[in-house]
C-alpha cells in the first residue's frame, strides 16, 4: 500500500513511500485472506511518516519502516 506525502492534487507528482523490507518475516503465524488489519500512520514534526500495523487475529502490532521517494513526475 503505498503512502503519498505531499501538496499536490495528483498523487503521482507527490512523494511515495512503500513498506521497506519484509515485515512477512515478522509474522510467526498464517494469516488467513481477508482478514482484517488495521494501520495507523503517523507523520511527526519533521514529516517522516511512520507506520504501524495491527492485525487482531494475530493480536500482535508491527512496525512498518516507510521509504519515502519522489517520483519521476515530481522532479
Amino acid at each position: 500500500m503505498p503512502i503519498v506525502e505531499g501538496e499536490r492534487s495528483k498523487a503521482d507528482r507527490n512523494m511515495v513511500g512503500r513498506p521497506a523490507g519484509s515485515q512477512a518475516d515478522e509474522v510467526k503465524r498464517d494469516v488467513p485472506a481477508g482478514s482484517e488489519v488495521e494501520i495507523t500512520i503517523r507523520i511527526d514534526t519533521s514529516f517522516v511518516p511512520r507506520a504501524d500495523a495491527y492485525v487482531p487475529i494475530l493480536d500482535e502490532e508491527f512496525a512498518i519502516e516507510v521509504d519515502l521517494v519522489a517520483t519521476a513526475q515530481s522532479k
